[in-house]
């Protein structure tokens, strides 16, 4: 049962470990925000642009990746019983190599060099593959068997699905391989990515958190087994389909099949926050039903485009709904994921730590909400709401609005790493009062 699921300081990881990625994150969304910015219309025009790659990748790997690792360290304890072995170097290095991979395969796509996109490959590719190996030895040490293992089990597949595929498409702008059908390899590398990846992860860890951070009830068990499994296998078998035996464009017809299926996540998710014990609004919420709201949207598009109903007079559809995917859905949830675990990360540590050095009394520990700042993260959701919106029509009109949605995303990752940095700076104080505390009175 997610909600009756406690975690345990005795298998997390030190704070420091999840914390190197959740403030790297951002930082990887200002830079992107910055170039969209910087570049202006050239950065929205097509899905092939090496500008749109670049920014595309910053997000992806370096904001989405960042943030699915950072969180998996932490939250596998939690559902699986079983920590990432080796966390306390793994976490770094993993964080080393993906920070430099990220950076080198955006420059690789701005410059053009080889050199570059083989550095890329191989920190990404070390990096990937080493959290992979640690994470699959936790979840195969895992006793249980709940429907979250079972959907990050599937996504840690497709994580590799999507690395593997990745690799091999980088190869071809490094000029080592002439990679034969491009198109079909990119669209199946997308929709790992997007569908098998960063989607099924969510869509595990939603099982888990909801419960236990909204005190929502639990997603119906039939829905919550099945859902990471029937994703699983439509993908696959789309995939296979396109690959060997059907033309991509006959085989495309399952990805409708997904959407909707995906779209079924949205009402299940969206009932079980109305009925959620504590009618308490926060910022995390609103966070939510964004995500939830766009992901639906998408699903939407993807029937009309499936009935034949797209206007030319749209903006195009591969840059809208990976534009929407990215943005609106997959930065809305781990935006409001974040301000939950992190704050709670931040107590639960605190708490521990007072208990164990001086015990009741003596230094008080802030609740989670006063480790937020509430101003300033609603200050955030704005920023992120606005820029959603500008995001809409600079893909319609870039050369008027890729710029003010460029400035936007960025105000908005930079002040989410000023939120989450002032709960490490209360969580740090609070921890040097406790260690003073009992400095002396031990005198």
């Amino acid at each position: 049962m997610a909600s009756s699921v406690q975690p345990s300081l005795d298998q997390a990881p030190p704070f420091s470990i999840p914390l190197l990625f959740f403030l790297t994150a951002p930082l990887f969304g200002v830079i992107a925000g910055l170039l969209i910015f910087f570049f202006g219309p050239d950065a929205l025009v097509s899905r092939w642009s090496e500008k749109t790659l670049a920014i595309t990748h910053l997000l992806t790997i370096g904001v989405l990746g960042m943030l699915m690792c950072g969180a998996l360290t932490q939250i596998l304890p939690v559902v699986a019983g079983s920590p990432i072995p080796g966390v306390r170097w793994v976490g770094p290095i993993v964080h080393l190599l993906l920070t430099l991979g990220t950076l080198l395969l955006a420059g690789g796509f701005l410059s053009g060099y080889p050199a570059v996109f083989i550095g890329a490959v191989a920190s990404l590719g070390v990096g990937f593959g080493l959290f992979i190996l640690v994470a699959t030895m936790a979840l195969y040490k895992s006793w249980k068997a709940s429907s979250s293992v079972v959907a990050i089990r599937l996504a840690i597949i497709g994580l590799l699905v999507t690395i593997v595929i990745g690799i091999y498409l980088a190869l071809q702008f490094s000029g080592i391989v002439n990679v034969r059908n491009l198109m079909l390899l990119t669209n199946i590398h997308l929709a790992w990515g997007f569908l098998g990846w960063i989607g099924l992860l969510i869509a595990g860890m939603a099982f888990q958190v909801l419960p236990m951070f909204q005190m929502t009830p639990e997603y119906p068990g039939w829905f919550s087994r099945s859902f990471p499994i029937v994703i699983f296998i439509v993908l696959s078998s789309w995939s296979l389909l396109a690959l060997f035996w059907m033309p991509s464009d006959e085989a495309y017809q399952l990805v409708w099949l997904i959407a909707c299926i995906y779209g079924l996540f949205v009402p299940f998710s969206l009932y079980l926050q109305h009925h959620r014990r504590r009618k308490v609004n926060d910022i995390s919420l609103f966070f939510w039903g964004v995500g939830l709201a766009v992901l639906f949207l998408v699903c939407l598009l993807y029937l009309i485009r499936h009935l034949g109903l797209w206007s030319p007079l749209l903006p195009p559809f591969a840059l809208l709904q990976g534009g929407l995917l990215i943005y609106g859905f997959a930065l809305s949830l781990t935006n409001g994921m974040l301000y939950k675990i992190v704050p709670f990360l931040a107590w639960f540590h605190l708490q521990d730590r007072k208990m164990k050095v001086i015990g009741v009394g003596g230094v008080r520990v802030p609740n989670m909400k006063e480790l937020l700042s509430e101003p300033l993260v609603q200050s955030q959701f704005g920023f992120h709401l606005a820029a959603l919106l500008v995001l809409g029509l600079a893909l319609y009109r870039p050369e008027w609005f890729s710029r003010p949605f460029g400035l936007l995303a960025a105000l908005s990752s930079a002040l989410l790493w000023f939120n989450l940095y002032r709960v490490v700076y209360r969580y740090r104080r609070v921890n040097s009062g406790i260690t003073n505390f009992a400095k002396e009175h031990a005198r």
